[in-house]
């Protein structure tokens, strides 16, 4: 990534250059990129390619778009990797109603910092918590988004909790940004995939959380959550643009059936 592109991801978060590569400049880094860019599905639905690394870069930054959790992650790590970070993408599964899927199903960061100490970053996940969480820490970790635990498993592999249950487990070893089509390929044709059951747009706030599930947008603010059905394109346009930064790009085509989409948690 060029320093022009760093430059203006920066800005796309909202976010300055950091004099050095740790914790503060880390933790800023990944709350400005949670707040600002959301995560968002349509690709599927638009018949967009999807595609890891350099080219969600560009999504991102050029385009004002999010993305899902590979290409959300391997764009910060890219981003954090120009600013001095030494970090790698890694792969693991997300939990739904407490049980963890069968393949792969999330894509996260590993950072470790100068110092020694060992953090995992994740920006592109429903409810994924606002700052990185310590690695190398077994007590709870308190967090504006939850109350998260991170447990070191057999297999170099650890599992972290949001409020008790079970959130995401990820495996320590490095993916090559390069061979994860496979991965994304493979969840993406699962039955129960999130990624093509219905439109779904996320993007928590500071005072709550905003959720695109098909026509229904829902913003919770303060624990009052607000229902609103986009009866026709223009709505959807409209919340799209005001509520997740998305302009430019069509209306995606009708849901599958089982609308609206609820994200886990």
């Amino acid at each position: 990534m060029d320093e022009a592109m760093v430059d203006a991801y920066l800005d796309r978060i909202g976010a300055s250059r950091p004099p050095r590569p740790d914790i503060q400049a880390l933790a800023d880094l990944h709350e400005k990129h949670v707040l600002s860019v959301p995560f968002e599905n349509l690709a599927y639905f638009l018949g967009e390619s999807v595609a890891a690394g350099e080219p969600s870069v560009r999504k991102v930054v050029r385009r004002r778009r999010g993305g899902n959790c590979l290409e959300l992650n391997s764009a910060f790590l890219l981003l954090l990797r120009a600013l001095g970070f030494d970090g790698s993408l890694i792969l693991g599964r997300v939990a739904r109603d407490g049980v963890f899927t069968q393949i792969v199903s999330h894509f996260g960061v590993h950072v470790r910092l100068p110092g020694g100490e060992h953090f995992f970053v994740d920006v592109g996940h429903f409810n994924t918590s606002l700052h990185p969480l310590r690695l190398d820490y077994s007590a709870p970790q308190p967090d504006a988004h939850g109350r998260y635990s991170v447990t070191r498993c057999p297999d170099h592999e650890f599992e972290v909790d949001r409020d008790g249950v079970p959130h995401v487990r990820m495996e320590l070893t490095p993916v090559p940004i390069e061979e994860t089509d496979v991965y994304e390929e493979g969840y993406r044709l699962a039955p129960d995939s999130l990624l093509t059951r219905g439109i779904l747009c996320y993007r928590p706030t500071r005072r709550g959380k905003v959720r695109l599930s098909g026509r229904q947008l829902v913003r919770e603010e303060n624990g009052e959550k607000i229902r609103t059905q986009l009866e026709t394109d223009d709505e959807m346009t409209e919340a799209l643009a005001t509520w997740f930064g998305i302009s430019g790009c069509a209306v995606p085509a009708a849901q599958k059936p089982g609308d609206p989409v609820t994200p886990p948690g």
